[in-house]
């Protein structure tokens, strides 16, 4: 089990599981009111992506600056996600006022 860690192979797995989670959850909402659309999954996915493979970096004893890269990426991405659900809900918040004055 060790090995498997630190030669960084558990992330590898991991990094599979990613890819068939979003598969899935991109499949399952394909054509459907519900689940979140498959650009809307990559938002929300790409932070931890981006944490993994800087775990990945870091096992394999990769120079820091690509640690450090992947870290900044993870941090935008999930700035980005932050501000997509901010301006979902701020929408979706005037939607139901703007409902409720109509009433």
């Amino acid at each position: 089990m060790k090995d498997i860690i630190m030669s960084g192979q558990i992330v590898d797995f991991i990094l599979i599981v990613f890819g068939v989670e979003l598969l899935v959850l991109g499949f399952a909402a394909r054509g459907k009111q519900a689940g979140l659309k498959l650009g809307r999954l990559i938002s929300v996915i790409v932070p931890g992506l981006c944490i993994f493979l800087a775990l990945r970096a870091a096992l394999v004893g990769a120079d820091w600056t690509v640690i450090a890269l992947f870290l900044v990426l993870s941090g935008m991405a999930h700035a980005f996600d932050v501000w997509l659900r901010w301006t979902e809900l701020s929408a979706h918040d005037e939607r139901a006022r703007s409902k409720r004055e109509a009433t």
